[in-house]
């Protein structure tokens, strides 16, 4: 995704009102997904530990809160200065 993101912003600095892009690293959200994988047996997933050790000590991100990221990242003032963007704490 950066590497695609990377080319369309040199493609869109060709035009006078071309696109701004970035590729936004939002971090670990606790979605259903998350759910299955603390669930998953750890013999058919090792990171199982991982996940359940995010979610134990609170480093995952709710949607609501990530989507109140993503939104403000958004309306920043140097949003598309850069190709890459890093919402995570």
């Amino acid at each position: 995704m950066d590497h695609f993101t990377r080319c369309m912003a040199l493609d869109e600095a060709l035009y006078p009102n071309g696109a701004k892009v970035c590729s936004l690293a939002p971090g670990v959200i606790d979605t259903d997904m998350q759910v299955q994988l603390r669930s998953a047996d750890p013999a058919q997933f090792p990171d199982v530990i991982n996940f359940s050790n995010m979610h134990a000590q609170g480093q995952l991100s709710s949607p609501a809160q990530t989507a109140s990221r993503v939104l403000a990242y958004l309306t920043r003032s140097d949003f598309g200065s850069s190709p890459f963007g890093d919402i995570r704490d």
